[in-house]
């Protein structure tokens, strides 16, 4: 790892195959990573496939984004870097910017893999963050299986470029062993309480929904999928309804998905 004491601030690269203006886990925890280290003092630079609009290159406050051209695969779940002039262009501003540090967001997309091995050019051991707990679900077994391969192969070429394993959790840690790797430890998501306070909704929904106050009023946002807990909320819910208490669950899905909706603990199924 280089040596960052010639620097008056490290300079930090994290990439992201997704950033904001596409919106998810990956996304938040990456933007909040580079706020925070902005806050102690760093030079960070974000690099991210230019997948969901934004500009190819621009400022969130002294966080800088670069966003490099992809074709964007699987509705835009996926995108695969397109090495035209462009991209070379981007990678070489990334290198112009001297970084001492480079965090790769998550293991299975091809960016992460080019983000390794940029991290190892520039002589620097890459600290990569596992954000998984399962494979990636697409809603049809027969595209799961190809990206369960695909997973696996990519893997295995990030594996060659031995960086630094943490996750965000012990179970995505846990995870990591299904692929004959050790955890270092993990990194956490969090959150700003005092910005996300201040963001809070103002909705009434017991209101909105017709929930009386004598109710226990569960809400949840995620993507319908296993992983996601959705079984488990609606069996915690069936267990409290079964135990006398009167629950309601609210659930909002992404909007090409499925619309939002409601469960009713009698049948632990949306209504």
């Amino acid at each position: 790892m280089k040596d960052p004491s010639n620097h008056k601030a490290p300079a930090i690269c994290i990439f992201s195959a997704l950033y904001t203006p596409s919106m998810g886990g990956v996304e938040t925890y990456t933007q909040n990573l580079a706020a925070a280290l902005d806050k102690m003092g760093c030079k960070v630079t974000v690099a991210a496939m230019h997948s969901h609009g934004g500009e190819k290159r621009e400022q969130h406050g002294n966080v800088e984004v670069v966003r490099l051209p992809c074709i964007s695969a699987l509705g835009g779940r996926y995108p695969v870097p397109k090495h035209d002039k462009a991209y070379r262009q981007a990678m070489e501003h990334l290198t112009n910017t001297a970084p001492d540090y480079v965090v790769v967001n998550t293991r299975f997309y091809p960016l992460s893999l080019e983000g390794l091995k940029f991290a190892r050019k520039q002589g620097i051991t890459p600290v990569l963050v596992e954000h998984g707990s399962a494979h990636l679900s697409m809603g049809s077994p027969t595209v799961n299986i190809a990206v369960e391969a695909v997973e696996h192969a990519l893997t295995l070429l990030d594996k060659r470029q031995h960086p630094a394993y943490y996750a965000v959790s012990k179970k995505a840690s846990a995870w990591l062993e299904h692929f004959g790797i050790a955890s270092a430890g993990e990194l956490p998501n969090a959150i700003d309480a005092d910005t996300y306070a201040a963001g809070a909704s103002k909705r009434n929904f017991r209101e909105e929904l017709g929930i009386g106050d004598n109710a226990l009023l569960v809400a949840s946002a995620g993507r319908l999928i296993p992983e996601k807990g959705v079984l488990q909320l609606a069996q915690a819910a069936r267990t409290l309804y079964q135990e006398g208490c009167k629950v309601r669950l609210k659930r909002s899905w992404r909007q090409s998905m499925r619309p939002t909706c409601t469960w009713s603990a009698s049948s632990a199924s949306p209504t």
